[in-house]
Order: C-alpha cells, then structure tokens, then sequence
C-alpha cells in the first residue's frame, strides 16, 4: 500500500499495518524540517475505514429506525387495550349494582404518556388516568380509579375502598389477593399480580418486541 506524506505528498510502499517503529510511515525529510515526526497515511486504506464506519452508521440508523416504528406501534395499540379493559371491567361483580351505574355514567379520560409510571384522578362523575410505559402499573392504575367511581369518592381510601379495588383485583386476575399492610401499597402489589403469563394471555404486549 501507498503510505503518503500529507506535507509534500511523497510515497512509500508499506503493509496495511506497518509496525510503529516502521520508517516506512514517518517522512524523515518533513520531520527534519519541522522538527516533529510528520507520519505518512495510507489513502486507500483511510477510504476502507470511512466506508466501514459508514456502513456500520447506517446500520445502527436503520436498526434505530426500526426500533423507533415497533416501539410506536407498540404504543399506539395501547389506548386501545386500555378502553377495551375499562369496557370489559365495567360489569365486574366487584363494583355491585350501584357501582357498575356509577362507573356506566361516569366520563373517561385516558392519556398515554412516555414516563414509566401511571397515574390517575377520579372526581365527581369522572375518571382520568394517564397510562406510562409499564403495562400492569397502568391496569392496576386503571382499576384503582374505577374502584374509587364505583364506591364513591367520599370514601377515599378507606377500608370499603380497598376491600372492593381488592375483590375487583381478584375477579379480573381469576385468583385470591392477599392485602398489604397498608393502601398505599394496594397498587403496587396489584401491579404486580399482573403478570407476563396474564398479559400475554390477553393478548398484551408487555414491552415491545425486540429488533
């Protein structure tokens, strides 16, 4: 390979890897001149190494790309198996008839956002939640506002509350719940009796699917 003095563009004939102590990189006469070591480059192997990091920079674009698509569709689907879950636990046995009126009238609002964790706010005869990234936090977030609908909201957090959000837990996860010691552990814990098994057998994408 031709190994070039970018100085005054002299030659020398090296190979692609010429050791570091190889006179053959260094243009002796430049050095002198300058008074530092003046090292000869190898175009045709500089232009390999631009097309290689090239190419592996289009690869990552491209892989990136892909990644950006799946990971939106994979949220754009999600209002959907949110409003469908709401619908579905509109006539949980949990809520009693004087629930499931409450909950058939009350207004939803639903929002989708990119934090991680869910949230939600029930007041009058409406519920919102904001959906984050972490599924079984947003069902059990979701869950949590319609038990608080369906008690009533001068209830709070009481024991009512809980006893209904847990049986209402129970129904739709088809098996017994055990109560934290407190409430304000409720959600958390219900968050995570939704398991990738329930999910995927409801057809929910836990985290979008790989690359």
């Amino acid at each position: 390979m031709r190994w070039v003095c970018p100085i005054c563009h002299s030659a020398k004939l090296a190979p692609g890897r010429p050791r570091r102590d190889d006179v053959r990189r260094y243009c002796l006469p430049c050095s002198e001149t300058s008074g530092r070591l003046v090292e000869r480059t190898c175009p045709s192997r500089d232009a390999k190494t631009e097309k290689r990091q090239a190419a592996r920079i289009a690869r990552e674009q491209r892989s990136d790309e892909r990644r950006e698509a799946r990971q939106a569709a994979w949220l754009s689907c999600w209002p959907g198996v949110l409003e469908t879950m709401r619908s579905e636990w509109n006539d949980l046995a949990a809520w009693g008839a004087d629930g499931r009126r409450r909950l058939r009238l009350a207004a939803f609002t639903l929002r989708v956002g990119k934090r991680e964790w869910a949230s939600g706010h029930a007041w009058n005869s409406r519920f919102v939640v904001t959906a984050g990234t972490y599924r079984p936090d947003a069902l059990a977030v979701l869950l949590h506002e319609m038990a608080h609908v369906a008690v009533g909201l001068s209830n709070g957090h009481n024991g009512k509350w809980q006893d209904v959000y847990l049986k209402a837990a129970a129904e739709v996860l088809d098996h017994d719940l055990e109560a934290p010691a407190n409430s304000q552990g409720m959600t958390s814990s219900i968050a995570a009796a939704f398991t990738p098994e329930w999910m995927s057998a409801h057809g929910i994408e836990v985290a979008p699917p790989p690359v």
